[in-house]
């Protein structure tokens, strides 16, 4: 528990650290939330919409996974990040190179390992679509809402109107509101399945979100 509880202090601080708290709540609901996510092994995170990706995200690009692979931090040595260098095949939003790279919190250098649930995974010359902030500093890319931040091609070989997109949400645990009722805060906790509106009033997993990639290009 300690290790998962630093996992996630690690990702809260490396937020808090470029500014950019995107789905971050208050310290105090984090702190209740920490319980939850010790009991479920999720990270608690905000649902994020199509709408709400699209309009945070500096840049939108369907892409293909180059290179990977993850280094110690030389700041803080108990970190490690992962960083996914990708071929840009199309630019949604934003005008970008034609190579990127991307960093994430957590991975594996020899026998020291950071475990993040809820981060996006990668595979060699997988397709992606991914939702984008940037780093001017680092000239470093940071995925948007965790793994919410990334649909993955499901055909790439047939025509665009045929391709099915996904979101694999395991690790993640999302809710849509916080309400305030009698000095204490409780969490609305949603959960989405291959419909978007199934909804359970407990603490559960996200699955995954499908569209096609031409309904998903439409919505951005």
């Amino acid at each position: 528990l300690h290790t998962y509880t630093s996992c996630i202090t690690h990702h809260i601080y490396d937020l808090f650290n470029r500014g950019k708290p995107m789905c971050l709540i208050s310290l105090i609901t984090l702190m209740m939330l920490l319980n939850f996510t010790m009991i479920s092994h999720a990270t608690v995170a905000r649902f994020a919409s199509i709408e709400s990706l699209t309009q945070q995200a500096d840049y939108i690009v369907k892409a293909k996974v180059l290179r990977q692979w993850s280094e110690v931090s030389k700041n803080t040595p108990t970190t490690i990040y992962t960083y996914t260098n990708v071929l840009v095949e199309q630019a949604w939003k934003g005008d970008v190179d034609k190579i990127i790279q991307i960093r994430q919190l957590g991975g594996q250098v020899d026998e020291l390992r950071l475990h993040v649930e809820g981060n996006a995974h990668f595979k060699l010359n997988q397709e992606v679509i991914l939702f984008l902030k940037y780093d001017i500093h680092t000239n470093l890319y940071f995925i948007l809402s965790l793994a919410q931040g990334v649909f993955y091609l499901q055909s790439p070989n047939v025509v665009e109107q045929d391709v099915l997109v996904f979101q694999d949400l395991q690790g993640i645990t999302l809710y849509h509101h916080l309400v305030q009722h009698q000095s204490k805060l409780n969490l609305r906790l949603q959960a989405s399945h291959q419909s978007y509106n199934q909804s359970y009033n407990h603490t559960t997993q996200a699955q995954h979100r499908i569209k096609t990639l031409a309904d998903l290009h439409a919505h951005v």
